[in-house]
């Protein structure tokens, strides 16, 4: 990962500090709410490339935010080295392969929407190649573990005000007051 601050002469501080570039593999649903919340809500990151299978979301996203790399091929962003960091947000299906390939272009971070895998033997083959690139951090987005209104849920819970659950059923629709 580039360095995320920089000695810089002219500045009051001495210091600037240096934009994290992004890659998003996947323009659905949640592809885009990353690339948006990268584009407009995160200052020190850039979307510096995207790719997706399906040409008009490439072509939004091109003209919307002028990312420097577009691709419908997912390799294009694993080998760029203009990428600090790359988000997975593909069909479930594919994420597997798409992070094990990162691990193996020793890509050093890499963020993937759950489920990392489709069962067991996918989770072993991205443990393994994960543990082969000591350099790699991944993050499998778990997002709801720090939602504020669920974390109060299951403290009502654990202190016992409705006794103890047998099934909890959470619709979310992804909004935020």
């Amino acid at each position: 990962m580039a360095a995320l601050w920089d000695r810089d002469k002219n500045s009051k501080r001495g210091w600037t500090v240096q934009k994290v570039k992004l890659g998003i593999i996947g323009l659905g649903r949640l592809g885009r709410k990353h690339a948006e919340n990268i584009y407009f809500n995160i200052p020190h990151a850039e979307l510096a490339a995207i790719c997706s299978v399906v040409p008009e979301e490439l072509e939004q996203f091109l003209h919307a935010m002028a990312p420097s790399l577009v691709s419908d091929n997912y390799q294009d962003l694993i080998r760029s080295d203009q990428l600090d960091g790359l988000i997975v947000s593909t069909n479930s299906q594919t994420h597997c392969e798409i992070i094990c390939a990162a691990a193996e272009a020793e890509v050093k971070n890499v963020y993937t929407e759950k489920p990392m895998g489709m069962n067991l033997e996918e989770i072993d083959r991205i443990k393994d190649a994960v543990e082969s690139n000591p350099r790699m951090r991944l993050q499998v987005g778990y997002n709801h573990r720090f939602d504020r209104e669920l974390m109060a849920v299951k403290e009502k819970i654990d202190a016992g005000y409705v006794g103890k659950p047998v099934l909890i059923r959470i619709v979310s629709r992804d909004q935020r007051r």
